[in-house]
Parts: structure tokens; C-alpha cells; sequence
């Protein structure tokens, strides 16, 4: 059904259309989409390993965590207050220059 619907066609349709290899090759083409939607993106995976390895380098592997806690989120950040955005810009500042210590997780 997933191939007539890329086709554009009915499922009757689609089995007089297309041959049994291109069937074949039609199917495997949707399991590798399948699996590529179901994996992080494979440029961000090596960003976060090579993040994971200059934390490691210059941390330690015990501080560096995991690979999974440097990959980015790109999920939709909850909505907050401008008075709360100010302030999370004004730690982020203070602590960027150096008047707040860093907090170890």
C-alpha cells in the first residue's frame, strides 16, 4: 500500500504497474527509509561523539558522560515569560564572564 501511495496509484493498480524487482527494490528502499527515520541523523551522532571525545580529553571519560547528552535537541523549547528569557540571558552572561561558578552535574 506504502508503494501505490508513492506512485500515486491503488494497490490493483500499483500490482499491474510495477514488476516483482522493482517491488523488491521498492521494498528495500522503504526499510532503509524506515530505519534512517527511526536513528539520529548520522552527521549529528559524530558532532556529539567528536563533542564526547574533546569533553573527554580535557574532563575526563567519568565527566564526559554519555554520546546521547551531546547530541542536540531540536524540540520546541516551552514557552517562557520575556522577564524569564531576561534572566536566563543574564546568567548566561554572568557565568560566560565569569561571575558565577560552574555548576558540576
Amino acid at each position: 500500500m506504502d508503494l501505490a501511495n508513492r506512485i500515486g496509484c491503488t494497490v490493483a493498480e500499483a500490482k499491474r504497474r510495477v514488476s516483482w524487482a522493482e517491488f523488491i527494490d521498492w521494498r528495500a528502499y522503504s526499510a532503509i527509509e524506515d530505519e534512517r527515520k527511526q536513528k539520529p541523523d548520522h552527521m549529528a551522532y559524530h558532532f556529539a561523539h567528536l563533542c564526547w571525545l574533546i569533553t573527554a580529553l580535557y574532563q575526563g571519560s567519568e565527566k564526559a558522560g554519555d554520546i546521547q547528552d551531546h547530541l542536540l535537541d531540536f524540540s520546541p523549547a516551552p514557552e517562557i515569560s520575556p522577564e524569564e528569557q531576561a534572566n536566563a540571558v543574564a546568567i548566561k552572561l554572568k557565568f560566560a564572564l565569569g561571575a558565577l561558578p560552574q555548576v558540576k552535574k
